[in-house]
């Protein structure tokens, strides 16, 4: 006989699906990111992600809204978050420019170890042994990718290491934040001190841009908001260790993305790697239905 999921197991699928939509749309912004970096500066790129992202909230909310969305319970964390992530999309457009997208996101996934590690103290939350272990293997199946070997390391991977970090706190920054605000005021947030902050530093390297490029920062912005939202909600819903697990599923569209717009293709022990991370995000998922 079927029983009826519980309240909780419902909110932890749901907070799922928006993680994995959330996934997707990183891949379709780092995938815009890379277009343009090859065209424009990468302080162009950021200042294009925050301000059509603000954008975007504007022509949703409308003006009035939009400022009203300032309101907020916790002003000091709202800022420290937005510059985190800031930060890491800084990082993160500056190595792309070299770094292929699955190669990028490989080393990108120390986010979900430095997640469920720093959740224990930051935000009180409990890590079984069986779920720690599954999102250690995840974290083996990104090494097998990284190959961090000193022959062939690229000291632009630096960027992603740093990225990694931001993306942590910052996310922890997002769980401890939605049980106070609502996700609209921290996507008001992020995209304020975004627009403010890079409308003044871009004018330091500016270079002219071409329309097609003008469309990619559009869509690159309007992605973001929809993506940054679904990230917000998923912390709403869930618990950042049974979440972190399924950032992976971007590696998927890393590879898809990277063959099919720039000619990166995986080899034997990236498809490894992948499949070892997916197990691992299945089997932490079925840990946390059961609430281990």
């Amino acid at each position: 006989m079927l029983t009826k999921p519980s309240a909780y197991q419902e909110n932890i699928q749901s907070g799922i699906l928006l993680m994995l939509a959330y996934s997707l749309f990183a891949l379709i912004i780092d995938s815009f990111a890379k277009k343009l970096v090859f065209d424009v500066t990468t302080n162009q790129v950021v200042w294009a992600r925050f301000i059509f992202h603000s954008l975007a909230l504007v022509m949703f909310f409308g003006p009035k809204k939009f400022v009203q969305l300032s309101k907020t319970k916790n002003i000091k964390l709202q800022v420290i978050r937005s510059l985190l992530l800031i930060a890491t999309t800084f990082l993160f457009f500056s190595g792309i420019y070299v770094i292929g997208l699955a190669t990028a996101h490989s080393i990108f996934f120390l986010t979900p170890i430095l997640v469920t590690v720093l959740a224990i103290p930051l935000l009180g939350e409990r890590v079984g042994i069986r779920r720690s272990f599954g999102v250690f293997a995840g974290l083996i199946g990104a090494l097998l990718i990284i190959r961090p070997g000193f022959d062939n390391f690229s000291p632009e991977s630096l960027y992603f290491i740093g990225a990694a970090l931001t993306a942590a706190l910052y996310q922890l920054a997002t769980r401890h934040l939605g049980k106070s605000d609502h996700a609209y005021t921290t996507l008001f947030y992020t995209a304020a001190l975004g627009t403010i902050i890079f409308s003044l530093i871009v004018w330091i390297d500016w270079q002219p841009i071409k329309l097609i490029d003008w469309s990619l920062m559009i869509a690159l912005g309007f992605s973001a908001a929809l993506g940054h939202f679904f990230l917000i909600k998923a912390f709403q819903m869930a618990p950042a260790s049974a979440l972190m697990p399924f950032t992976y599923s971007s590696l998927i569209w890393a590879l898809i993305f990277g063959y099919w717009f720039f000619n990166e293709l995986p080899d034997q022990q990236t498809v490894l790697g992948s499949v070892i991370i997916i197990g691992s995000g299945l089997y932490i998922y079925i840990r946390e239905k059961r609430k281990i």
